[in-house]
């Protein structure tokens, strides 16, 4: 009898042990930001003038988590041409090796017009600059499993956010 007494305390305290390493993982899981999160943390912190005017956070294929940010200087009810305005998409893959694919698959894609296509130093663990036949340009970056695609109304706002998102995936927030 005694015998069973302590099995059962001892099988208490390890099932308790064990609901407690479980809530704990949940509880970090929560607290932590997800990779759109800390974009957007990222850029109110060190972009104070530009006002998110559109976000879109969907999930597709499995666990990989897309979103689509918006950012402009000012008033985004009042966006006029000229305005500075800047576009990212993001999916924050299940592998390296998915990130890696996606990132490839837009620097070569065919294209009917001639595109320069630049790779860029000290910008994640790839990134890329094409510049349009008019001129316009578009950043291709992966750091880790995490993909973006920005553009913006000038190559040094473009180049500006590019540095406080892929900073921003390193967070501990």
């Amino acid at each position: 009898m005694k015998d069973k007494l302590v099995i059962g305390i001892i099988s208490f305290a390890l099932l308790s042990i064990g609901f407690l390493i479980v809530m704990a993982q949940t509880s970090d899981k929560k607290d932590k930001l997800s990779v759109a999160g800390k974009f957007e943390k990222s850029i109110k912190n060190k972009e104070p003038k530009f006002k998110q005017s559109f976000k879109k956070e969907k999930e597709k294929r499995g666990t990989d988590e897309y979103a689509t940010f918006d950012w402009i200087k000012g008033d985004a009810a009042e966006w006029k041409r000229g305005d500075d305005v800047v576009y990212v998409e993001t999916v924050e893959f299940d592998s390296i090796e998915q990130a890696i694919s996606q990132l490839q698959n837009f620097v070569n894609v065919p294209v009917s017009l001639p595109l320069s296509v630049t790779k860029l130093t000290n910008l994640g663990d790839e990134a890329y600059i094409m510049v349009g036949h008019t001129g316009s340009t578009y950043m291709f970056i992966r750091k880790g499993k995490v993909y973006i695609r920005l553009d913006a109304s000038s190559p040094a706002l473009e180049k500006r956010f590019a540095r406080h998102l892929v900073d921003s995936i390193d967070s501990q927030e």
